[in-house]
């Protein structure tokens, strides 16, 4: 949940309501217009609430499938489930004993299937309350629509009573007083016009975003000059759907009074700055927004200045990242005025500008896929979370236009390798935009259409789809139509289809045909020109040795797997090669080494918050304990792979064990007794995710940080920012706030007060 930046004003009372008729009903929709302040509510009433229950806010805002808001509430989770079919399901299972309040923000373009959403899960989890932020109401049975009003203005001649602004006793005008100090306008207050402070609020309808554009302006002019510009409002913009309220005029005509005082660059830039879904850098700016033409308004040398006019005017906000470097963003109500401007303003409305967005992001998105197999994997991680609202869209927009094919089939290739939909969204997700790109006209055989075939027949294993087989056989095909059209890649196209088949007998026929097949795709791939899909195949490869009693096979393509991940010093995927090869000195009675093997795994996964594949490696783990005769922490630990099979998404097809569960399972039996065993079991189903994972490490309790949580901490207690943590340890800025957000709720503390208390406490007694 974000902190709040700046006291939000006016709101006490409404935010009291809300906490109030939350108490009383099961869901609760924020209703009001763009730009009034429904989210900034929602997210303080969760802050308040947050001390008695758990909280989750989802933002639905990047998603534009309905059929997939249970899967964004799935990923926001960290729910995983692979098969879209169940998805809701699992988080129906997985909430129906919790006490949480799900924060739904902007709901409308989604409406029915948040609707269909809430009710599934107000039906089956009695725990849960639901606040959703939304421009029209849900209408599900049960929902308690509190509307978010404009804030109240001065009705006219009450400034006449005021010697001083200050002295306008009215939360518009309060907000304006502040906002304008935060753009340097200290004495504003004070030396302001009361009259025409009261006249340019009742104006804007005193909406929120509307005061924050005009308080943006004052820096630049005076407020008689302002109320003058703004007498000649653009008309307001038809909006489809629903008639739009008088409250919504308002918020448009302030932004339509805005784009009115840009210059023609700075609009034009505006309008196609609007493509981005998400933040950007310069570069990004340049390469989609600035004229290819010498004689174009916007030139690349020009961008800077143009775009910082556009941070004055408070059209686009600016924030700096931790190396000096400044990025920018759109807010969304200003973001969808300018994209519908562009639709209309231009021939070819906002085509050519998707274009070059969808062209930009799939660079962006080859060039972190090549890193994958690499010591900046993680880098890659946090690179793609980042980027997925943009990524989305830039996958959206390729789908929907047959030219795009083959740029379609290049963004979801790589996007594939850089392990997206493991990572930063689901398979369900991923697995409905490769079909379609699969499906779509005159697409050219390619290695990049191979690649997106093979991650359509993993998936759909991954799914338990019937589909599967069919996909398995599509993509033999495609592998010679590949080596037919590019000869220098027939060999790597073969061992593609090679590998698919080889997971599709091994997870779906449960064939042993898969250890020739796999062996296959190793050799082919051993030349080392897609390294990704060589250490894939020899992973799966071991765990065909495994199923199908071939020790010397599992043996063999275990230690070239982690070989091949060690000397290229890919964090995640030595993650996965440490725990197959653990697999093999697991059977072969090397427990020791196999349990130092599977903590280290788990522990890399932990550090990336990828959830995927927690689960197996706690499950092995169990069966370590129960070799070692730790029987008791071994029935817990398997009640907490239980647990984690549950957050992760795990499935029936997913890797297999030498020694099932239910192997497992017998022999702590055997020693504990049914009802000890059930005990122990429960407790440890009873865990949250970092409780579970901490248990599997050794770990006390989860007020006992990991070594990276650490680490963060020692550094807040020496007063660092987290831009400075951040370059300090060399991961993402969004990655420490993840840091410091678990390390406060690990504590049991409120601020970076408490964590450096703590830090001091334990340094003089660690």
């Amino acid at each position: 949940m974000p902190a709040a930046r700046s006291p939000l004003v006016g709101r006490a009372d409404l935010i009291n309501a809300v906490i109030a008729d939350l108490a009383a009903a099961v869901l609760v929709t924020l209703d009001g217009v763009g730009g009034v302040g429904k989210t900034s509510v929602a997210l303080a009433v969760a802050r308040e609430m947050a001390a008695a229950m758990s909280v989750t806010v989802v933002e639905l805002k990047p998603h534009r499938d309905p059929d997939l808001v249970a899967a964004a509430v799935a990923t926001t989770l960290g729910l995983h489930d692979n098969d879209e079919r169940t998805i809701l399901s699992t988080l129906v299972e997985w909430l129906r004993t919790k006490r949480m309040l799900l924060v739904l923000d902007n709901c409308e373009h989604l409406i029915d299937g948040v609707a269909a959403f809430v009710d599934a899960i107000l039906d089956g989890a009695p725990g849960v309350r639901i606040l959703a932020t939304s421009r029209e109401a849900l209408r599900v049975e049960g929902e308690r629509i509190r509307p978010v009003p404009p804030l109240p203005v001065p009705p006219e001649g009450q400034h006449q009573s005021a010697r001083h602004v200050r002295d306008l006793a009215y939360d518009s005008v309060q907000l304006l007083v502040t906002r304008a100090a935060d753009v340097g306008l200290l004495d504003f207050g004070d030396t302001a016009d009361p009259e025409l402070v009261s006249l340019l609020v009742r104006r804007l309808g005193g909406i929120p975003l509307a005061i924050v554009l005009a308080a943006g302006r004052l820096r630049g002019m005076g407020l008689r000059d302002m109320l003058e510009s703004s007498r000649g409002l653009l008309a307001v913009l038809d909006r489809s759907g629903r008639d739009s309220t008088d409250g919504h005029q308002t918020l448009r005509d302030c932004i339509a009074w805005s784009e009115s005082l840009c210059s023609p660059a700075g609009r034009d830039l505006w309008m196609r700055l609007s493509v981005f879904a998400g933040d950007f850098d310069i570069q990004a700016a340049e390469a989609v927004c600035a004229d290819r033409d010498s004689n174009g308004l916007i030139g690349a040398e020009s961008i800077v200045d143009v775009l910082d006019s556009l941070v004055w005017a408070s059209v686009v906000t600016r924030e700096q990242t931790v190396d000096g470097q400044a990025r920018y963003r759109l807010l969304d109500p200003i973001r969808d005025y300018g994209l519908t401007l562009l639709q209309t303003s231009t021939p070819d409305g906002d085509t050519q500008w998707h274009e070059r967005h969808a062209e930009f992001f799939c660079r962006v998105a080859t060039e972190v896929a090549a890193k994958r197999f690499s010591p900046c994997d993680s880098l890659v991680v946090d690179t793609v979370r980042h980027h997925m609202p943009d990524f989305r869209v830039a996958v959206t927009w390729c789908l929907s236009h047959i030219h795009l094919t083959d740029m379609a089939i290049s963004l979801l290739a790589a996007l594939s390798q850089a392990t997206t939909w493991f990572t930063a969204a689901s398979v369900a997700e991923g697995q409905r935009y490769l079909i379609r790109a699969l499906g779509m006209p005159d697409a050219r055989p390619s290695i990049q259409r191979m690649v997106v075939f093979t991650h359509t027949v993993w998936h759909a294993m991954l799914q338990n789809d019937p589909a599967a087989e069919d996909w398995a056989n599509r993509c033999q095909h495609a592998a010679k139509e590949t080596a037919e059209s590019e000869p220098r890649h027939a060999v790597t196209a073969h061992a593609l289809a090679d590998f698919a088949e080889g997971v599709h007998l091994l997870f779906g026929k449960e064939d042993a045909r898969a250890i020739d097949v796999l062996g296959n795709a190793v050799a082919a791939l051993r030349s080392g020109e897609m390294p990704t899909y060589f250490h894939l195949s020899t992973l799966y490869l071991a765990q065909a040795g495994m199923k199908f009693d071939d020790l010397a096979v599992a043996d063999r393509a275990s230690q070239e797997c982690l070989v091949h991940a060690e000397a290229h010093a890919a964090g995640h995927s030595l993650s996965w090669a440490r725990w197959v090869r653990g697999l093999v000195e697991l059977e072969i009675g090397e427990a020791a080494k196999a349990r130092e093997r599977f903590e280290q795994a788990l522990r890399v996964q932990r550090d990336l918050g990828t959830y995927w594949g927690t689960e197996f490696m706690v499950e092995t783990l169990a069966r370590c304990a129960a070799v070692a005769r730790e029987h008791l922490r071994a029935a817990q630990l398997l009640g907490a792979a239980s647990k984690l099979s549950t957050v992760a998404g795990a499935d029936n097809s997913g890797p297999s064990f030498p020694a099932p569960h239910t192997t497992t399972e017998n022999l702590i039996r055997e020693h504990l007794g049914a009802e000890q065993y059930r005990s122990a079991y429960h407790a440890g189903a009873s865990l949250t995710f970092d409780d579970a994972v901490a248990l599997a490490l050794g770990e006390q309790s989860t007020s006992v940080l990991s070594d990276r949580q650490f680490e963060v901490a020692r550094l807040v207690a020496q007063g660092l920012t987290n831009e400075a943590i951040a370059k300090e340890l060399h991961i993402a800025e969004s990655t420490v706030h993840t840091h410091v957000r678990d390390v406060l709720r690990k504590l049991k503390v409120s601020n970076r007060a408490g964590i450096a208390a703590w830090f001091t406490r334990y340094a003089a007694n660690p």
